[in-house]
């Protein structure tokens, strides 16, 4: 996988622009792009920068960690988030909720789509959770 990297700009109130590798970061919700605070633009942020790291959707869990230890933190106009950023917080992550697998959250199924749910790849291979 070829690194990505990621940035954010406030245009206005309420106005910003994301892009990975100077694109435009794809939505994966109607709400906008936020970051700073614990609403829902910051969760929609999250969700859409590991989308597009991990390919597929991860736990909720690790989602909501995620935003809480990363994206809602940043209190600058101006932000910049590499690929090897993003594995060091999907570390602490995992150490913070004890779980192996960041896609199902060890329950060895994953949401694919919300409320469409299908057994994870992980199930047959589950690995011990990080040490603490």
């Amino acid at each position: 996988m070829a690194p990505k990297f990621y940035q954010g700009r406030r245009t206005g109130p309420r106005r910003s622009i994301v892009t990975v590798d100077n694109e435009p970061l794809e939505r994966v919700s109607a709400v906008a792009f936020d970051w700073g605070t614990p609403l829902p633009g910051a969760f929609a942020l999250a969700q859409a920068i590991l989308l597009s790291h991990l390919g597929k959707l991860p736990a909720r869990s690790v989602l909501h960690r995620f935003t809480f230890l990363t994206v809602a933190t940043w209190s600058e106009t101006r932000w910049t988030l590499t690929t090897n950023d993003i594995e060091e917080a999907l570390t602490i992550v995992r150490r913070h909720l004890r779980i192996a697998c960041i896609l199902c959250g060890d329950t060895g199924r994953r949401e694919v789509r919300p409320r469409l749910w299908t057994p994870c790849d992980c199930a047959r291979r589950m690995e011990p959770p990080p040490a603490a």
